[in-house]
């Protein structure tokens, strides 16, 4: 069959072995050679067919036909400039087997003609919708495919611009990924500087340099590769990730809903390809390539245990702090006050080592400005010395402890990874993998209510003091208040660029209320904390001195610091003291409003699970995925003691609220008490029992609350 090119022929479709038309009289061979046989598609200003080169035994090839449907002069020119820039980069590339081949490039007829090689398959857009999302493996192997192609065309001086999952052929002869349509691709002898040219590229996969300065880069290609990976990973066109308030791109909640599951390698590279500023991007394919390389994460050796207190690692090389004032809002110095309750982590045993860079953030002198009296009197505190009562005040004789399980409370549908009771004791709330809370009345073990709102898995809770206000934080990086009272959603918090997200970069793990209620800390994957005001959901501050996620943030009571500090209840905001434990092994002590951590604990092989700081004495334990539980003087940052009976990562700890007992809870699915009581005999051994993470104590000293298998809650009650 022969096509008529004509774009007003009524009837193009003629039988074979004629060269006119036997509608219009149109020729239907160009330059005797290239036949027409089917249309494939066409837009505004070209269309494209299927043809055979007769003089090449009928191999196939691509007919484009410039062929402008607009009778603007100027938007003609800017078609004819496009077409010609295709034939013209294609030249410049010669020959590479995952680029089109360029066989011809005329005019007959009024019309332009571009000859191309045919390249049989479907594009990545066409592939996504028949087969779905693409795995990790897929994409990793897209990367590096388009990667290499890249890099050919960059060492040429041609950055493609339009790159997309509609510009990618997956060839059907040896299922190699081709990029096509280099319709809009620029040539510079100055990649590195580039001139402002045209704007160009297609909304959602180009980057904020090429839309809004036409200056195009090969990070910009690095960026649209990037972008394009986020559409196949999730099914959503990238213009639909974007948060139209902020302009930030939201993707991660959709994986979950795919069961989708990304690798920290891809995580990080996928981030580094999208970030919005040039200067932060990789820069080059040679830097995405070195990244991509397997066995670039260091292997884990497994863990020797020894029952000797290991010594203190050195300590290593602190990225500066970063503490950033938002000042979008004012608020009053009366809530900065800070406290937080233990965080429990339980099942993210994925979480592996990472290395991020920081970015710098710098106190904003203009928020310092609205606070009467100023928070910062001078700007920057000067160092206040830590001074806590002294070690062990406690004085008694050793204490008999048993327990017996009188509930166990049943409701939801997969790994409770959260626990936290009401200052009351009456209320127990519980966040579940199955992205549910539930409240319980813990004396009667009835299920009073469920709530919903997380897309994603719940990791961390806490109440507020007066017991009017919950926290919840996910793996959906989103921080929800829910109203206790109305059981419903209070508000959302919302990062510094106003995303929805709370920790745009990464799942929240840990949360936690100050003493007066006013001031929410919640602890990232994405290496951060965060300090919010609770009224309106608005970030006061971050610190991100951590090099991986924050697995657990506690604030230390002020009762247990020595009076010489003044009336504890009248005591300045930057007086209190924080502690942090993260994936990177340390555990990092703060003092409010510093830019940088008091004082950094090492000493643990894996990453710190679980901190808890004794509500009546200087001493903070730590849970960590080296099997072992430390306690430490925070008086002086010394180990006292390692207890290493846990087989298994311990993923919670807990200390009663009279300060006696200490709990530690391991995925084994052993829980160990310890009398911590006596400062001569401390971290005795004094009840073992079956359960699993997270765990917690009531306020009453009275309950000690655990998992049990299938998503169960073991309530105990204590015999001493």
């Amino acid at each position: 069959m022969s096509y008529c090119l004509n774009p007003y022929c009524r009837a193009p479709q003629n039988p074979s072995g004629i060269n006119v038309c036997q509608t219009c009289g149109t020729t239907l061979v160009l330059k005797e050679r290239y036949r027409a046989v089917q249309e494939l598609g066409g837009g505004g200003m070209s269309r494209t067919f299927l043809a055979v080169d007769l003089d090449r035994f009928n191999t196939s090839c691509i007919i484009k036909q410039f062929s402008p449907q607009s009778h603007k002069t100027s938007l003609i020119q800017q078609a004819i400039e496009r077409f010609n820039q295709e034939a013209l980069r294609l030249k410049e590339l010669g020959s590479h087997p995952q680029i089109p081949g360029l066989y011809a490039y005329f005019e007959q007829e009024q019309h332009l003609y571009l000859i191309e090689e045919w390249v049989e398959g479907k594009n990545l857009l066409q592939e996504l919708n028949e087969n779905g999302a693409f795995s990790e493996d897929k994409i990793i192997q897209l990367l590096q495919d388009i990667l290499l192609i890249l890099q050919f065309i960059h060492q040429h001086q041609i950055i493609h611009r339009d790159i997309k999952p509609d510009n990618i052929i997956r060839r059907k002869t040896d299922k190699k990924l081709v990029l096509i349509d280099f319709g809009i691709a620029k040539h510079s002898l100055n990649l590195v500087q580039p001139h402002t040219g045209t704007l160009a590229g297609t909304i959602g996969y180009a980057p904020l340099e090429q839309m809004r300065g036409g200056k195009a880069y090969p990070a910009s290609d690095l960026y649209s590769l990037g972008m394009t990976c986020i559409h196949l990973l999730t099914q959503i066109p990238p213009n639909q990730l974007f948060d139209p308030f902020s302009g930030e791109l939201i993707w991660r909640s959709h994986l979950p809903d795919l069961n989708q599951n990304l690798s920290l390698q891809l995580n990080q590279i996928l981030d580094k390809l999208l970030k919005d500023l040039v200067k932060e991007r990789y820069q080059t394919v040679e830097e995405v390539l070195q990244d991509l390389e397997p066995n670039q994460q260091q292997p884990i050796t497994p863990l020797q245990i020894n029952t000797a207190i290991p010594p203190p690692s050195p300590l290593n090389i602190i990225v500066a702090t970063e503490l950033q004032a938002i000042t979008s809002h004012r608020f009053d110095q009366k809530h900065l006050f800070f406290t937080a309750n233990p965080i429990s982590f339980s099942s993210h045993n994925s979480l592996l080592k990472e290395q991020n860079s920081v970015l710098p953030y710098a106190v904003n002198s203009s928020l310092i400005a609205t606070l009467n009296p100023p928070l910062f009197p001078d700007k920057f505190i000067p160092k206040t010395e830590i001074k806590f009562k002294p070690l062990f005040p406690i004085s008694s004789t050793p204490s008999h402890l048993s327990l017996e399980c009188i509930n166990s409370l049943s409701g939801h549908q997969d790994t409770i990874q959260a626990l936290t009771i009401g200052p009351n004791g009456y209320i127990l709330v519980s966040g579940s993998q199955d992205k549910t809370l539930i409240i319980w009345n813990l004396k009667t073990g009835q299920l009073l209510y469920r709530l919903r709102g997380h897309e994603a898995a719940i990791c961390a809770v806490a109440i507020s003091p007066n017991g009017r206000k919950l926290v919840s934080g996910s793996l959906d990086r989103t921080l929800i208040s829910w109203n206790l009272d109305k059981r419903a959603i209070a508000d959302r918090f919302f990062s510094h660029s106003g995303s929805p997200y709370s920790h745009r970069d990464g799942a929240v793990y840990a949360v936690a209320y100050s003493p007066d209620g006013c001031i929410i800390a919640s602890g990232s994957e994405d290496h951060s904390i965060k300090l919010w005001n609770q009224r309106n959901g608005e970030l006061l501050y971050r610190c991100s001195e951590h090099l991986e996620g924050v697995l657990s943030v506690q604030f230390i009571n002020n009762s247990i610091l020595n009076q010489s500090l003044g009336n504890v209840n009248n005591i300045h905001a930057y007086h209190h003291f924080f502690v942090s434990g993260s994936s990177d092994g340390k555990i990092k002590i703060w003092q409010f409003n510093r830019l940088k951590s008091l004082q950094t604990l090492t000493g643990h092989l894996d990453q710190v699970s679980s901190i808890f700081v004794s509500p009546t004495q200087p001493l903070l334990v730590s849970g960590s995925a080296d099997h072992t539980v430390k306690l430490w003087d925070l008086n002086t940052g010394e180990l006292i003691k390692t207890l290493t009976q846990h087989s298994d990562r311990v993923s919670s700890v807990a200390i009663s609220p009279d300060g006696k007992w200490l709990a530690s809870s391991s995925g084994d699915g052993t829980i160990y008490l310890w009398d911590i009581s006596q400062p001569h005999h401390l971290g005795i051994l004094s009840h073992r029992l079956e359960g699993y993470p997270p765990i917690i104590f009531s306020p009453d000293n009275q309950r000690f609350i655990c998992c049990g298998e299938d998503a169960q809650i073991k309530v105990w009650k204590f015999k001493v």
